[in-house]
């Protein structure tokens, strides 16, 4: 999972929340959390730095990012523990745990070029059957490094069919016969 701490935490918020709706609007708002994260260093500070008292934080953040209750109530509680600076190991944590539970899978595609609808539709609907799941997630970033082709990473495993490795291929085969 993503840390022990957050483990713990996710792992009580999924048993403590049975219904499916409030465990998918709590995913949903995770997914937006850890994309905030990622983006902002000034969210993080705001987060970690504020002067402000948690439950003033936590206030200020829901009102901002439009939270759903059921979430504004785990941060309140994370605010009350104080938790709030483990908050992005948390999300992280729920997130993994959310989709191991809802067979949930993550395929990252890296093109040269950016991936135009109809081949991204084909790629999640060949994913999709090959890994017999309920849902297939692509994330989708461009390396014009890679000159063409495609490099996905499935559950661990990079399957790599870019120009790039073909010619770094070929080149290692020349290298070894000359």
């Amino acid at each position: 999972m993503y840390d022990r701490l957050g483990d713990i935490y996710a792992e009580a918020i999924m048993s403590g929340i049975e219904d499916a709706t409030d465990q998918k609007e709590i995913y949903k708002d995770m997914v937006n959390l850890m994309e905030i994260f990622s983006k902002s260093y000034e969210f993080r500070d705001f987060l970690y730095k504020s002067n402000l008292k948690e439950n003033q934080v936590v206030e200020v953040v829901s009102a901002t990012f439009g939270f759903k209750l059921v979430t504004k109530k785990i941060l309140g509680y994370l605010a009350f523990k104080r938790r709030l600076s483990s908050l992005r190991k948390i999300a992280g944590s729920y997130i993994s745990l959310y989709e191991e539970k809802n067979n949930i899978k993550r395929v990252k595609a890296v093109t040269a070029i950016p991936l135009d609808e109809k081949h991204e539709k084909e790629i999640l609907e060949h994913f999709k059957k090959y890994l017999k799941s309920n849902e297939v997630l692509l994330e989708k970033k461009v390396d014009s490094r890679l000159i063409g082709g495609i490099m996905l990473s499935i559950d661990g495993h990079v399957y790599d069919n870019t120009v790039r490795a073909y010619l770094n291929k070929l080149r290692l085969t020349v290298r070894e016969e000359g």
